[in-house]
């Protein structure tokens, strides 16, 4: 089925997260025409946000996200990355945290054109396109030729 189930730590999350975009982004490539901003919207609305469980992190493919209608922003960034792939676009993802002091707790896609990021945080009905949060603590992963390294 393609949903991981294991202890939430950043590092488990992080190899996963990797592993099901290098071995499932054309989960997305019927979406591929679709214009970005169409995308951002139907990953942040018409799939509705549903928290894991406190203890546990769920992490899925692009196709088990399209099929419950449902995820969190590891599911979501994970679709969003796949989409971009099929797309040609360069890409990656972001972890955050609100301080400076504190565990990273949010991650989001990004695509890059004519050398200028974009954030595409489609987590919550209310996000909106395109927008940039200055956040405390960022850390980017930019996806090369489905790898993914550290910048």
């Amino acid at each position: 089925m393609n949903i991981a189930v294991y202890e939430k730590t950043l590092e488990n999350t992080l190899g996963e997260i990797n592993h099901l975009i290098r071995s499932f982004h054309l989960d997305m490539v019927s979406f591929s025409e679709m214009p970005f901003r169409e995308m951002f919207s139907f990953l942040s609305r018409y799939i509705r946000y549903i928290p894991d469980p406190p203890t546990i992190e769920l992490v899925m493919r692009p196709k088990i996200l399209l099929r419950r209608r449902g995820g969190d922003c590891d599911d979501k960034t994970i679709s969003a990355c796949s989409y971009f792939i099929c797309r040609g676009v360069k890409c990656g993802y972001s972890i955050v945290a609100e301080k400076k002091d504190k565990d990273y707790h949010h991650i989001f896609a990004f695509f890059i054109l004519e050398n200028k990021k974009y954030d595409f945080d489609c987590t919550y009905p209310s996000s909106k396109y395109l927008d940039r949060i200055a956040w405390a603590k960022r850390k980017d992963f930019l996806i090369y030729d489905n790898g993914v390294f550290f910048t």
